[in-house]
């Protein structure tokens, strides 16, 4: 009883130490890359790509640019995100291009960054902007070429992330 008492001790000790502190200060959403839309209307006529196991394919012959939906649950802060991660693989031995934009509550361009991966295979990029204002809003777009995908993406803030009454 009193190896499981003290197990239970060191348990409850080391969650309070080490559990919280690994995620204060953070909230994450993940969404699939088939949440993400085909943008190029008015330069592509028959835009060519497919949901396919969660994401979003490419299955044209010429790169073409997907925008993915970003919900934004901490709408004061002003430091922007802490990261944003996009999963993607590339295709005929090219990159996607991925750019996460903040945006003042009137769309006005604040901050962006951008990457490059998945011409090798299955990739994560890392981006993160540093500047957002209340009301504000982020985007995300990427530049798949042929048999380009998004497999997943996510969008990591700072907390607090909702008014609680």
């Amino acid at each position: 009883m009193r190896l499981r008492n003290s197990l239970l001790a060191v348990a409850a000790i080391a969650c309070a130490t080490f559990g919280t502190s690994a995620y204060a200060g953070q909230d994450s959403k993940i969404l699939a890359g088939n949440a993400c839309q085909f943008a190029d209307v008015t330069t592509i006529v028959n835009p060519s790509f497919a949901f396919d196991s969660g994401r979003i394919l490419n299955t044209a012959d010429i790169p073409v640019s997907v925008i993915c939906p970003v919900v934004r649950d901490n709408t004061t802060n002003t430091d922007g995100t802490l990261a944003v991660q996009v999963r993607v693989n590339g295709g005929n031995d090219q990159d996607v291009l991925c750019t996460v934009t903040s945006r003042d509550r009137f769309a006005k361009f604040l901050r962006d960054d951008f990457g490059v991966g998945g011409k090798d295979g299955p990739e994560t990029i890392t981006l993160d902007v540093n500047t957002s204002v209340a009301s504000g809003a982020y985007e995300l777009t990427c530049l798949l070429p042929p048999r380009g995908a998004v497999l997943t993406y996510q969008i990591t803030e700072f907390t607090p992330t909702e008014e609680l009454p």
